[in-house]
């Protein structure tokens, strides 16, 4: 509803009237739109701390769990008579559990750092890219091709562990020089793949065998998204990790593309 004051001595003629209907038409869809967007905000909102509560369940508090159970098998280790012997492999593996827990907890504030304070996703990528091109040294760069298509809250954030613990692989184990992130969506058969290739060393056992729990990590969070992690050596040297998924219901804006060297 629009009010406007006239004068008792004046009558609208026909033309301001289609004007002021006009105006007044125009004035509810914008209103209309604030409000969607606000809806809009809001529910993002409670998404994402639904994902929080999520990964903290899922991640943290396993971890916490498996660190209870490994202190109870100390205090009966050392109430025997060979307790010191028994004892240390177990404090060599709640060792090993406090440092995964303290890398997992580190990872999750990163992560939901970088979703809630910045503006979306392609954001997150890109400060995710510079902080291990200064951490490393490598070249690294970032090839984004989702365009205008919006994911939920919990496929970006399984996104970003996945791209963060690839290169997190590329920083300790390629001795790459030059490291690429690729990610794109296909609005014909609707699926995202994400690739991650450097030109260092190439994968090799003692990598993986070295880094099991962050290949694990990522294995687990493809599996979370209904894909599959693929590692392979590149023809041309160096390590190729590629996952390709369908997202539940993107949301597509516009065609954007963005590049950062």
């Amino acid at each position: 509803m629009l009010l406007t004051e006239i004068p008792p001595d004046r009558q609208l003629e026909e033309w301001q009237m289609r004007s002021l209907e006009a105006v007044a038409h125009h004035i509810g869809i914008a209103i209309n739109i604030t409000r969607r967007a606000t809806e809009s905000r809001r529910l993002a909102l409670l998404e994402e701390r639904g994902v929080i509560a999520r990964e903290l369940h899922d991640s943290l508090a396993q971890s916490l769990s498996y660190l209870k159970i490994q202190v109870a098998r100390l205090n009966v280790a050392l109430s025997r008579s060979d307790g010191e012997q028994t004892a240390n492999p177990i404090i060599n593996e709640l060792r090993d559990g406090i440092s995964r827990a303290y890398r997992q907890l580190r990872e999750l504030l990163t992560t939901f750092r970088l979703k809630i304070d910045g503006p979306g996703l392609s954001a997150a990528l890109e400060e995710t890219v510079e902080e291990f091109r200064g951490r490393s040294g490598i070249a690294i760069t970032l090839d984004n091709q989702l365009g205008g298509c919006q994911l939920n809250a919990n496929e970006e954030i399984h996104i970003l562990h996945i791209i963060r613990e690839a290169l997190a692989n590329v920083t300790r184990h390629s001795k790459a020089e030059q490291a690429q992130v690729y990610i794109r969506y296909d609005n014909d058969t609707g699926q995202v793949t994400i690739r991650i290739d450097d030109n260092g060393i190439g994968i090799n056992e003692e990598a993986e065998r070295l880094d099991h729990y962050g290949l694990a990590i990522m294995n687990e969070r493809a599996s979370g998204l209904g894909g599959v992690i693929h590692i392979s050596r590149r023809p041309k040297g160096g390590t190729q990790v590629t996952l390709v998924f369908t997202p539940h219901h993107p949301h597509y804006l516009k065609d954007v593309t963005q590049k950062t060297a």
